[in-house]
């Protein structure tokens, strides 16, 4: 479920020091199968990048990078879900 609303109890204050309730803060919260796929493709996205620095940096080929993110990128999405979702059922 996702559940999208206004949080009247938070606060934030701008770079000018006015403060501001409610309106520009959501909360977001996200549930089961929703949540894990949610953080899987948040982690993927970053760990993608840094092994295509990382590639082309000791490689020199942005080709090479590319490849080897492509096939990882598929991979490592199904075993993180699936430990997320092994450890969520194995803490609850």
């Amino acid at each position: 479920m996702v559940d999208v609303r206004p949080r009247s109890d938070m606060i934030a204050t701008c770079p000018r020091g006015r403060a501001f309730k409610g309106k520009h803060i959501v909360s977001i919260k996200l549930n089961g199968h929703l949540k894990t796929i949610a953080k899987t493709i948040s982690w993927r996205t970053l760990a993608a990048i840094d092994s295509a620095v990382l590639i082309w940096w000791t490689t020199g080929s942005i080709k090479a990078a590319g490849a080897v993110v492509g096939a990882e990128a598929i991979s490592k999405f199904a075993w993180f879900y699936a430990h997320e979702w092994v450890w969520e059922k194995a803490t609850t």
